[in-house]
Parts: C-alpha cells; sequence; structure tokens
C-alpha cells in the first residue's frame, strides 16, 4: 500500500505601474491512495485500488487607479535623451476612473481505479486476465464582480464601489466532466510460440445524450513465434526469431463539446426599447442522436531476427477505416441558415500504409556500436465528408487525402510592360508591375476558361498537407565507459504554403525597379492581390539531428572506500541542426513565418550514486 500527498500555496502580486495592483492566490491540494492485496484463496489473483483527488482554488484581486501617461520630449543629436518636458498635452494612455475586480475559481477531480489482475503459469500454458473498473469526475465553479469608481483607492473591497449598476458587472459560470469504464483483458501463450490476446473497453461518456453514451471497443491479437517450431529451429538455423503477428481492434473518440444534444443558449443584445435590453438566444441546433466516433484497426507484422538477434528486421502493414466521425455539416447549409449545427456522426476517412525498420547491434572488444533505421509511410482517403452544393469536381475533396492545400496556379512575376499585357492578375485588381500573375483555367460551373481570374480558378495545389513520409535513424556507439547516442529524424512527401507577408530575409531580393529579376513579388501589400498559390507552396521535406548524448563514467576504482557509487557526466542536445532542408526560408517544423522558431536546447550535468 501507499499514499502520498501535498498542499501548496502561492501568492504573487504585481504593481501596475503606479496606478494600481494584481494580486493572485493559488492554492492547490493533491493526493493519492493505492492499495494491493494477494488473495490466498485463489493462487494468482491480486486486487488493487487507487484513488487519487485534486482541489484547486484561485482568487484574483485587481486594483486600477486613475492614472495618465504623457510622452516626453527628447534631446541630444539623435534625440535620444528623454527629456523631464512633457510634449503639450499629448496623452499616450489614460485611465480615467479607479476600478476593483475580484474573481474565484475551484476545480475539483478524482480518479478512482479498481482493478483484478489473475496471473498464473500451467506448464507450458501461461494465463492471465486483467479487469478494471473506472471512474473519474471533476467540475469547475468560477464566480467574479467589478466595480468602477470607487470612493477610495486606499480600501480595496467592493463595496467602496459606486451603486451605479452601468458601473457594476457581476459574471459566473460552472461546468462537470464524468466518465465511466469497463476494460477486460486476457491473455494466453503456449511455450512462447502461440500468444493470444483479447481486451475491450466499455465507455460511457457524459458528452452524448442518454442511450447513446455508453460505446463498446473489443480488440484482438494473435502471434506465432514460428523460430520455436521444432521444424524450423533444427532446419533454418541462420534465422534466430520469426514471429508472425495480427491485430484488429476498434477505437472511440468523443473529442467533442459536450451537450450539443440539448438546447443552449446565451445572453445577448436585445431590442432596443428607449434603452439596450439583454436577451436570451438559441446558439445551437441540438443533434439528440450523437454519439461515439468510431475507428476500425487491422495490423499485419513480421519480426525477423539473424544472428542472434543482432540483426533485427520489422515490418508492418495498417489499414484504419474511421466512420461515424463527429463532423459539422456546415458547409451543406446555406449561409442565411440561422443556426450552428451541432457535430454528427458522419464523415467516413480510410488510412492505409506500412512500417518498417532494421537494426544492429555488434560489440569488437571494448568498443560497442549500433545502427537502427525506421521508415513509415500512410495516406489517407475522404469517402464521406462535408461538402458545399456545386463544389466542381477538380475541388471536391472526396476520393482524396484529408487536409487538402488550394490556391490559384501561379504563372510568375508580371516584371516588365510585355508581362502586363499578356498576364493576368485577380478580378478587380489591376495588372501592376512586380504582381504575382495567375492562370485562367476555369469558367463558371467549371466552365470553359473566361479570361478572368477569380475563385473558379482555384484549384488543388497538393494533397500532400499531411506527411507521407516519417523516418528516423539512430547511431550509437561505447568505448568503455564513454557513449555516444545520435538520433536523425527525418519527414518526406510534405508540402507547406509558406506566409507571404513580413520583414524577413528571404525578401531582401524581391522585385523592384531597380531589380526586375527578383525572386519574389514586389514588397507586399495587404490589398488582397497576394494569395495562397503555387508560387508560396514549399517542400517542407528534412532531415534533422533530433537529439545527441554523450555522456561518460568515472571508474569505480577512483572513489577507493568512498560511499560513492558511480559518478557519470552527461551532455545531451536537441534540435541541433538540419542535414537536409527543402524550405531554406523557414524551419519545417515551425508553424510559418513569424512564429516562434524551433528551439535548439543544450544540457550538462553530473549524476553521483551513493
Amino acid at each position: 500500500n501507499a499514499a502520498n500527498g501535498n498542499f501548496n500555496t502561492w501568492h504573487p502580486g504585481e504593481v501596475i505601474n503606479d496606478g494600481g495592483y494584481v494580486h493572485k492566490n493559488n492554492n492547490s491540494f493533491n493526493g493519492i491512495v493505492a492499495l494491493e492485496y494477494k488473495i490466498p484463496v485463489v493462487p494468482g489473483l491480486r486486487a488493487k485500488a487507487s484513488y487519487s483527488y485534486n482541489y484547486n482554488t484561485i482568487t484574483d484581486k485587481t486594483l486600477y487607479k486613475p492614472y495618465t501617461v504623457y510622452d516626453f520630449g527628447t534631446t541630444g543629436a539623435n534625440g535620444h535623451i528623454i527629456t523631464d518636458s512633457i510634449i503639450g498635452s499629448h496623452v499616450i494612455s489614460q485611465q480615467a476612473y479607479s476600478s476593483l475586480g475580484e474573481d474565484y475559481t475551484e476545480n475539483n477531480s478524482y480518479q478512482l481505479d479498481l482493478y483484478l489482475v489473475y496471473d498464473r503459469q500451467f506448464g507450458q500454458h501461461h494465463v492471465s486476465a486483467t479487469g478494471v473498473y473506472e471512474q473519474s469526475e471533476s467540475s469547475s465553479n468560477e464566480y467574479g464582480g467589478t466595480k468602477q469608481n470607487l470612493l477610495t483607492t486606499a480600501i480595496d473591497q467592493l463595496y467602496i464601489g459606486s451603486s451605479d449598476p452601468n458601473l457594476t458587472s457581476f459574471s459566473g459560470v460552472a461546468s462537470e466532466t464524468g466518465r465511466l469504464s469497463y476494460v477486460g483483458r486476457v491473455n494466453y501463450d503456449f511455450a512462447g510460440k502461440y500468444i493470444f490476446e483479447s481486451a475491450f473497453r466499455y465507455d460511457g461518456s457524459q458528452i452524448f445524450p442518454p442511450g447513446k453514451r455508453w460505446g463498446f471497443f473489443p480488440s484482438a491479437a494473435a502471434a506465432w513465434r514460428m523460430s520455436e517450431e521444432n521444424f524450423f529451429r533444427d532446419n533454418v538455423r541462420w534465422v534466430s526469431n520469426l514471429k508472425l503477428r495480427a491485430s484488429e481492434g476498434l477505437l472511440g473518440n468523443d473529442a467533442v463539446n459536450p451537450f450539443q444534444y440539448q438546447e443552449s443558449y446565451t445572453v445577448n443584445n436585445g431590442p432596443l426599447f428607449g434603452a439596450a435590453t439583454n436577451a436570451i438566444a438559441s446558439t445551437l441546433y441540438p443533434n439528440p442522436n450523437i454519439t461515439w466516433e468510431r475507428t476500425r484497426s487491422m495490423n499485419l507484422g513480421i519480426d525477423v531476427g539473424f544472428l542472434q538477434n543482432a540483426l533485427t528486421f520489422q515490418a508492418d502493414y495498417f489499414t484504419r477505416h474511421t466512420y461515424d466521425m463527429l463532423l459539422a455539416r456546415q458547409l451543406t447549409v446555406p449561409a442565411t441558415f440561422g443556426f450552428t449545427l451541432p457535430y454528427e456522426n458522419y464523415g467516413i476517412v480510410d488510412v492505409k500504409g506500412w512500417e518498417a525498420s532494421a537494426g544492429y547491434q555488434g560489440r569488437e572488444g571494448n568498443i560497442t556500436y549500433g545502427i537502427k533505421a525506421n521508415i513509415g509511410y500512410s495516406k489517407s482517403k475522404v469517402s464521406k465528408i462535408d461538402v458545399s452544393p456545386g463544389t466542381p469536381s477538380y475541388l471536391n475533396p472526396i476520393g482524396k487525402p484529408l487536409n487538402l492545400i488550394t490556391g490559384y496556379k501561379n504563372t510568375g512575376i508580371i516584371r516588365n510592360s510585355d508581362d502586363m499585357a499578356k498576364k493576368l492578375t485577380l478580378q478587380g485588381y489591376p495588372n501592376a508591375l512586380g504582381e504575382l500573375s495567375y492562370a485562367d483555367l476555369y469558367g463558371p460551373n467549371g466552365g470553359a476558361p473566361d479570361g478572368v481570374v477569380n475563385a473558379n480558378d482555384q484549384v488543388i495545389l497538393s494533397d500532400k498537407s499531411d506527411p507521407r513520409y516519417n523516418y528516423g535513424i539512430t547511431l550509437n556507439g561505447g568505448w568503455k565507459n564513454l557513449s555516444i547516442d545520435l538520433f536523425f529524424q527525418g519527414i518526406g512527401g510534405w508540402d507547406k504554403l509558406i506566409t507571404n507577408n513580413g520583414v524577413y530575409q528571404m525578401w531582401a531580393d524581391h522585385w523592384s525597379p531597380t531589380n526586375p529579376n527578383g525572386a519574389l513579388p514586389r514588397a507586399y501589400i495587404s490589398d488582397g492581390t497576394n494569395v495562397a498559390s503555387s508560387f508560396w507552396l514549399r517542400n517542407a521535406g528534412f532531415l534533422r539531428l533530433k537529439n545527441a548524448n554523450v555522456s561518460y563514467t568515472l571508474p569505480r576504482k577512483l572513489f577507493g572506500s568512498t560511499p560513492i557509487s558511480s559518478v557519470r557526466f552527461f551532455f545531451t542536445g536537441t534540435n541541433l541542426f538540419l542535414l537536409f532542408d527543402k524550405m531554406k526560408v523557414m524551419d519545417p517544423e515551425a508553424a510559418g513565418l513569424g512564429y516562434y522558431p524551433i528551439m535548439k536546447n543544450f544540457t550538462g550535468g553530473v549524476n553521483v550514486n551513493f
């Protein structure tokens, strides 16, 4: 048995200039109790239980005092020295009134798990089984208020505020979540050759309506270690391990907003009857049939080992059929429809792919070395999804991968007057030097080109917004007490649209009258002419040294009779550099230009054991 818990209190405070303060109190308690008991009446049977509880409260108090911030004059040759003279009545910012706000948040949650575990060996037969009861609930309660025009800022209490209802605001919100699950698993193997496992989950989610809350998700897997058979072991000695595997299972997903089966309301501005009023408005068209999204997965695999498993190989083929997908069919209804539609079990998407890996571990005297490489491929196909009526066939996502990249086909940059005469820009925008030009591909309803570039001419630029390939290479080596590990990570078959605005190094080579052959169009103006197009599409494939670890353990004899048992020095680096990069203008793993970049991290230290 085991139990632990802790209580933490946090009291930060921050002064806002001289105009008040923000003070936050954070009190939290979390604890866990775990028990285990062997049942002597049934050999191999034991019971376990664990209970965890979390409680957290946050209190915010914010006081604003009236203040005015002025602009001060400067002096000096470059105007860098600020003087104490105010420039006229130039006010930078102003808080003309005092205000006090107080907010309180309380969070409660718990998790209860009960287990029955059976594990027994009968000769060459091994049987194990596990049954689990899972229950969790959480609740949150928030409320707070603000009053303006305090009689005095020396007393930071709400009753000092104005009694005018227009200068007073209060609000509150509460939420609850809960889940109940029954889990079971049975394992059987005979002599380590025939292996079978069956499992299930029976989950209840409060997100769905009564009668639709429960989902049953079974799975089964089997494996055959052919290398343990006498006919194989006696005749194929150069193969040290051969295992065939197969599995199939059903998974569930409820990751959507709760209570979409009920009417929901919000408070909005109401009609004017001499003064503003509040009114209750419906926010969602309810769906009483919403239930679990399901994915049926199948996997076939093989594991092979050679040279006493010094050389290994693994390959898998998998499929995933996701149906009853939780999607909002907002595209199906006209824009004049007055409701937000709920999610419904509608979409169907299939994914197929394979994975393979190979590795070798060797040793020569005091030198150890190893290499392992893996590669995976996957591609999705949409069978059913929400599509706007009248969508032309060349833009229809049905039968294509998820998350298509759409836009215009670029025909170059308008660099001179000849280009202006023969190239087209978007409808409504005149041709101008330095702008991107686009292809006129279709007319209305997918008809023949009509001499105008508009929304009819958008096409699928790429179906690889989700990477097709991922791969990795791991190298490790050691000599006596020194060890080195390197991990390289790569992505292939991946396209991204780069951001076409901002002030970045790449814009140094843009079109201008003095640089008509620049690689980029004229300096970007936010006028709607620069849109998603093939010009901004980039191959985002890369290979990166993701992790590097170097460590050295001091020889034990150096410590003599001291209580020290080992000392290990280590150095670790992550995201060190790109070996292969097709994008050039930005890190391929970054969300986009202007977003926070991928960080390099370096860590060093020493571990001492006694």
